[in-house]
């Protein structure tokens, strides 16, 4: 009777795993011989087979393919790190040892398989390798194995296929912005537009070398381009010796009018200069009409943001109306200017296609405004209040767009907030460079504390932008960029801005309907995880650890704290 001998798994080796297993993909495809279907079972032979083996030894195993070892000596075991893979025969391992010993089994077909097992002097001895599993026929293989790279193959297209649409639909929405910037228009429904001409341009240039011409144009646009940049006004275009610019476009500007004509009387001075000096030689005339306009970033190859509209039409006409070295405003410029400007009635003057309208002749700054020995430059006092006027803008910026999605309650806090800030800064005595720096940076403080990921207002970057849109100086963008750190840091508060901040944030503390205000506060997204007494008594701590900085906010608290931690303790108790 043959000897059985039923081999069992033993040990795993992950690294023979994928490698077998890539090869016997390959092997199989290509019709060879697979070299393992499960390459990470290890058999162990027992000494007793190695040491005295007959022909007729046999052994079973449950697995199509496998990988066999010896237990008799350590210098039987093959280096399975080493072995080779055939692709050609009936071949499906084979391993050399260290002393020589090597091992090849081959395939005999459904009954079994032969292992030879040779020594380095010729002696050899053989097992026959009967498999007793239930067979799986080849075609069934080869058809896993290529379900398996087809799905493979699948898998990685559709990733690339993802990836590709993603950048297509990316490409395709940056040029649907770019498409829609071009072609979306945009109303404003308050605009200051100017317009400059050169008088009797055409007779001049005629007699003049056109070199200096030009260089004399160039000259007049760089100046008037810096005066538009210097007052936060938006150049349009040039058209020949015509320079057309705009306040309150592209971004809301409620100063824009005072800006416009302090633009253009800075014109009218500079060109008057130049001719008292014998550089220049030529005068210009300037008009402003105020009212609504059309915008639209326009052209495909080279786009150009253009406005349009009666307001466009009737500034132009300003121009056309004036006279030389004057500044010829409309009756709608005339009422948001005149309590800055001292203005000359004109009476009403015919307009082309219009009938007859009002005008005026600016004829300077009005005294309190304007820099001692001149007419036009604005002084401190005006560039404060245009300021505080651009605050009021951002204001409601903030609340159109990073508002727009909050809570009525979230609003109402906003405008509590700012309308405290103003009353503490007023009461506090605080100059008008405090009440801008610290009007600012109140706004920015309550939209870090309640949206802490709004990019526009919660990164240096973004109000690094915002403040060079209010166009404040360097020390007041530094002042409002220090008290909004240190506020957000949760810090002590360090000068008397932060202090008017921080009492105004806690405004809450001292009125006497502390409980709905609170309660108002709870429903809010960002606490309403919080149990309603965990969330009181977490209050209460505060209010018995808190004190008023400022004076002002102690006068105007309603309630003494002790009568506040009162209030709360019953509401908790009962």
């Amino acid at each position: 009777m043959r000897e059985i001998i039923n081999l069992m798994p033993q040990r795993t080796n992950r690294a023979w795993s994928l490698s077998a297993a890539a090869a016997s993909l390959f092997l199989t495809l290509s019709g060879q011989p697979a070299c393992a279907s499960n390459p990470s079972d290890v058999f162990l032979v027992p000494p007793t087979v190695v040491g005295g083996a007959r022909p007729d030894t046999a052994v079973e195993f449950s697995r199509r393919y496998m990988r066999v070892v010896w237990g008799a000596d350590p210098s039987f075991v093959p280096p399975y790190g080493v072995a080779q893979v055939s692709g050609s025969g009936d071949t499906l391992f084979r391993a050399t040892t260290a002393d020589g010993w090597f091992a090849v089994m081959t395939d005999a077909g459904a009954d079994g398989s032969s292992l030879v097992v040779t020594s380095a002097n010729g002696s050899e001895f053989r097992l026959r390798m009967i498999y007793t599993g239930s067979g799986v026929p080849r075609w069934v293989v080869a058809l896993i194995a290529g379900l398996v790279l087809v799905a493979g193959v699948s898998i990685v297209a559709s990733l690339v296929l993802r990836r590709q649409r993603r950048e297509l639909d990316a490409a395709k929405q940056k040029l649907s912005e770019s498409e829609g910037n071009v072609r979306k228009s945009r109303k404003y429904e308050f605009a200051t537009v100017l317009f400059t001409d050169i008088q009797g341009f055409t007779k001049i240039a005629a007699h003049k070398d056109p070199e200096k011409l030009v260089d004399e144009l160039d000259r007049n646009f760089i100046y008037f381009d810096e005066l538009v940049e210097k007052y936060g006004v938006e150049k349009i275009k040039t058209i020949g010796d015509a320079y057309m610019c705009a306040g309150g476009v592209p971004d809301i500007d409620s100063a824009n009018p005072i800006e416009v004509v302090l633009v253009g009387l800075e014109m009218i001075d500079y060109i008057e200069e130049r001719r008292a000096s014998k550089e220049g030689f030529w005068n210009i005339r300037v008009g402003i009409n105020t009212g609504p306009v059309m915008s639209a970033h326009l052209g495909n190859i080279k786009k150009v943001f253009d406005i349009w509209g009666d307001t466009v039409n009737t500034a132009s006409r300003m121009e056309s109306g004036g006279e030389a070295g004057r500044v010829n405003i409309s009756e709608s410029t005339y009422q948001r200017v005149r309590d800055f400007f001292e203005c000359e009635y004109r009476g009403k003057m015919p307009v082309k296609y219009k009938g007859e309208m009002d005008m005026y002749f600016v004829t300077r700054l009005k005294e309190e405004y304007c820099q001692p020995g001149t007419t036009c430059k604005p002084n401190e006092s005006l560039l404060r209040k245009l300021q505080i006027l651009r605050i009021h803008d951002f204001e409601e910026r903030v609340r159109k767009t990073i508002l727009a999605g909050a809570s009525e309650n979230v609003r109402r806090r906003f405008d509590d907030m700012l309308s405290r800030v103003r009353v503490l800064a007023s009461l506090e005595g605080f100059t008008d460079d405090e009440t801008i720096i610290c009007g600012i940076a109140a706004i920015f403080c309550f939209v870090q504390a309640n949206f802490p990921k709004d990019s526009t207002l919660s990164t240096k970057s973004g109000y690094d932008t915002v403040l060079a849109k209010l166009h404040i100086s360097e020390t007041q963008r530094e002042a409002v960029r220090r008290v909004t750190v240190h506020h957000q840091q949760g810090k002590t508060p360090d000068g008397r801005i932060e202090e008017v901040i921080t009492d105004a944030f806690n405004e809450v503390y001292g009125r006497k309907d502390i409980i709905p205000c609170l309660l108002a506060l709870h429903s809010e997204a960002a606490h309403a995880k919080t149990k309603l007494p965990n969330f009181i008594t977490t209050h209460r701590n505060k209010v018995a650890q808190y004190s008023f900085y400022t004076n002002a906010a102690r006068h105007l608290a309603e309630a003494p704290k002790n009568r506040q931690i009162e209030i709360l303790d019953e509401f908790v108790g009962g």
